[in-house]
């Protein structure tokens, strides 16, 4: 099979084919956001085990954590005191964590031993 050989311009004007589900634009998460969130679940992982939290928790614990590194902060506390870490990551961690127990593959269980909202649906 003989190779073909463009000869023309590259202008970036090229036909792509249409997408039947168009992919998820992952490029649009910053990736400063993207290394903070893996660098405050390496700090988890060191402390407790690796991907611990998929066990399971309850959810007011996770919720608690979220809200406390919300409110420090917001307070004006960058950086979480004993990792080192920002706030925002840690409580986007917690944020991941809960919608991993709500919608992940595991959703019945983990609805099972950690759902203690006050308000159910």
């Amino acid at each position: 099979m003989e190779a073909v050989v463009f000869t023309g311009e590259v202008t970036g004007t090229g036909v792509k084919q249409v997408m039947a589900e168009p992919k998820t634009p992952i490029h649009l998460i910053t990736p400063q956001f993207i290394e903070g969130i893996a660098a405050v679940l390496q700090h988890g992982a060191t402390k407790y085990a690796t991907n611990n939290w998929m066990a399971g928790m309850s959810w007011s614990t996770v919720f608690g954590g979220v809200m406390r590194h919300l409110w420090a902060w917001f307070r004006g506390e960058e950086m979480d005191k004993e990792s080192g870490l920002p706030h925002l990551c840690h409580a986007a961690c917690g944020i991941m964590f809960l919608h991993w127990y709500c919608h992940g593959p595991s959703e019945e269980e983990h609805r099972g031993i950690g759902d203690d909202r006050v308000y159910q649906p």
